[in-house]
């Protein structure tokens, strides 16, 4: 059986379920792994002895990426904090060969970042996606198909305390997929003048909405709220509209709803078809090692999500701080 080399950078919380994920592979795979703290790798081993691999195994562990030799990685898993992505690319890509990149989003802090990082991943000749996984979800599958060539779709996602620094690339992702649509425009944003801690050390959150609209007519409002002492936690939902059908998406409770628009009745209702990191990346690094094309977004792909959206939130940043900023510190 031929072996496969993965490098996972990063083995914190996200990082360490990408391994079990790997774990999980129908591949043999050879992990390397990088992490700073030596305490985060060995959790990230108990994680993966947890679920009894098989063909897979780790190999070396280390705390700096100038640690390990030269190698040829068939796959590298950057899943650092955002902060250190770009210098980490760079010198993961100026030391080894590598074949194939997932990155975890926010991918960059900058539009900047993202164009030199695009000129070095052309000149190594690397192919690139971004982790936005809902894509493969079986329902949003089935959703999307649905949806085809049925004209544009208003989508609307509204919740509480979900993160809409970190995690709003996420939904402007399925907007895109969804729709079909590879670009958009901000045209309204009532972001809230105040910036606030992450849980993330070091790192920053808004509250409030913004508002798109892509060049083919749909349009999307992502708005996440504070949860007030008296209010109950409201796991973000999400509605669509289009033609003659509504759906509202709640993945906490892993349903997608349709209705009819005109007398609001249920149609039917399907499954989203949630999958972990832990049991997804296993799929992804097959998709990508053997077919050499994934469901994930391409980063080219991703940079169309993620820049309308980190120019806004560089313009909010700057205006509340009154200091120009070359980076938004969100991960």
């Amino acid at each position: 059986m031929k072996r496969y080399r993965v490098l996972l950078i990063g083995a914190g919380q996200l990082g360490s379920r990408h391994l079990q994920g790997l774990a999980k592979s129908t591949l043999a795979l050879d992990i390397d792994i990088v992490d700073i703290s030596p305490e985060s790798l060995e959790v990230a081993k108990q994680r993966f002895f947890e679920v009894s691999p098989v063909n897979v195994t780790i190999g070396e562990m280390k705390t700096a990426l100038k640690e390990l030799p030269a190698k040829n990685y068939d796959l590298a898993i950057l899943a650092t904090n955002a902060d250190i992505r770009e210098l980490i690319t760079k010198q993961l890509l100026y030391c080894h060969n590598v074949s194939n990149i997932i990155f975890e989003k926010v991918a960059f802090q900058s539009v900047e970042q993202f164009k030199r990082v695009f000129e070095l991943l052309n000149d190594k000749g690397v192919k690139s996606w971004v982790n936005c996984a809902r894509r493969y979800f079986v329902g949003y599958k089935k959703l999307a198909q649905e949806l085809k060539n049925k004209g544009p779709l208003d989508f609307k996602l509204i919740g509480t305390e979900w993160g809409l620094a970190c995690n709003s690339v996420h939904y402007i992702d399925l907007f895109f997929f969804l729709s079909g649509d590879s670009e958009y425009v901000i045209t309204e944003d009532s972001i809230e003048n105040k910036i606030y801690d992450s849980k993330r050390k070091g790192f920053v959150e808004f509250y409030g909405y913004f508002i798109g609209m892509s060049k083919n007519g749909s349009a999307f409002k992502i708005e996440c709220n504070h949860l007030d002492s008296n209010q109950e936690m409201r796991p973000t939902s999400i509605e669509i509209i289009q033609a003659s059908k509504s759906y509202r998406i709640e993945e906490s409770k892993n349903i997608i709803s349709v209705f009819d628009k005109d007398n609001n009745s249920l149609v039917k209702e399907f499954e989203v078809g949630i999958i972990y990191q832990s049991s997804l990346t296993g799929f992804q690094a097959e998709d990508i090692i053997l077919n050499n094309k994934s469901n994930l977004p391409t980063i080219e792909e991703s940079y169309n999500a993620h820049k309308p959206f980190l120019n806004m939130l560089k313009s909010k940043y700057e205006s509340i701080t009154c200091k120009l900023m070359e980076t938004i510190p969100i991960t």
